[in-house]
């Protein structure tokens, strides 16, 4: 079973792995001449996307930063005029690799299946 805490600490079957993002840090940071303030906001923006996907997805409510509704925006007409419907199987969900043996989160994962003719 794997659990992801608050702090983004990832267990599997309550042993502590490491997560692919600080595998990946090991490489050497590539925004360290980002000033900070950049990297910040575009967190923000990042989070609030990805936030505002996931709640579609989900049917639920969430109230879509201003500085991010035109990319909600896009992706919405995007969904809407696209001939197939989109069935997320996982959202924003912890997964791990026995044999990387590293964890990460899922953004989004889905299966595609044909809209109705006129839906």
């Amino acid at each position: 079973m794997i659990e992801l805490s608050a702090d983004h600490i990832y267990k599997v079957d309550g042993a502590v792995v490491p997560s692919i993002t600080q595998v990946l840090a090991t490489f050497g940071d590539q925004f360290s001449g980002v000033p900070k303030s950049a990297l910040e906001a575009a967190g923000f923006f990042g989070t609030a996307f990805h936030q505002a996907v996931a709640s579609y997805y989900r049917d639920a409510a969430y109230l879509i930063p201003d500085e991010v509704r035109p990319c909600v925006n896009a992706f919405l007409d995007w969904e809407l005029l696209r001939k197939e419907k989109v069935e997320a199987v996982a959202i924003e969900e912890a997964v791990f690799s026995r044999s990387l043996g590293v964890a990460g989160t899922v953004d989004f994962a889905d299966i595609w299946t044909p809209m109705l003719e006129g839906f």
